[in-house]
């Protein structure tokens, strides 16, 4: 169900910045399986997910699709071996440093896949600082979004799992 979420919040509920740049929040439901469950389910999420996004995207199978699936994998990675079953409202610094150690990883695995997809399809030098500067900022957006709802979310659902529980 997560990587449903994935895919909806990738695929549906995204701001396309330019062809390789977008904004979006795929990387919430990878957070909180990673916070709930651990990082194998969380990397499960990110993959599956991933694989679909990449799929019915414009480029559908290409030589870096492997590549652009495990970048969010490392997210669910990082966040499921930092955080496991930690509470991100008890823990809040620890949770802005991870929450910004994952974005960071990410984004850094982003901006080597997009300079090897520029290496295979010839994009302009030009076209690729632009990406490189729009996948900072968002990377920087997205994690700030990330470090407020999902203390937010959880916490929901905490309150819903303790009365389905009672």
């Amino acid at each position: 169900m997560a990587s449903a979420l994935y895919f909806v919040f990738g695929h549906f509920l995204q701001i396309k910045l330019t062809d390789n740049v977008q904004l979006t929040v795929k990387g919430l439901p990878v957070l909180i399986v990673a916070i709930a469950v651990g990082p194998v389910d969380a990397m499960s999420t990110a993959i599956i997910g991933e694989f679909f996004c990449q799929l019915t995207s414009e480029w559908g199978l290409s030589p870096t699709t492997v590549l652009w699936i495990l970048a969010p994998a490392l997210r669910g990675l990082i966040v499921g071996l930092l955080f496991e079953k930690q509470n991100p409202n008890e823990h809040k610094l620890k949770w802005v440093l991870t929450v910004l150690i994952s974005n960071f990883a990410v984004t850094v695995v982003n901006l080597g896949i997009t300079f090897l997809d520029a290496y295979i399809w010839d994009y302009s030098a030009g076209l690729l600082m632009i990406d490189y500067i729009l996948k900072i900022v968002t990377s920087v957006g997205t994690a700030i979004v990330f470090i407020f709802v999902t203390p937010l979310i959880t916490k929901a659902i905490n309150i819903a799992y303790k009365k389905d529980s009672d």
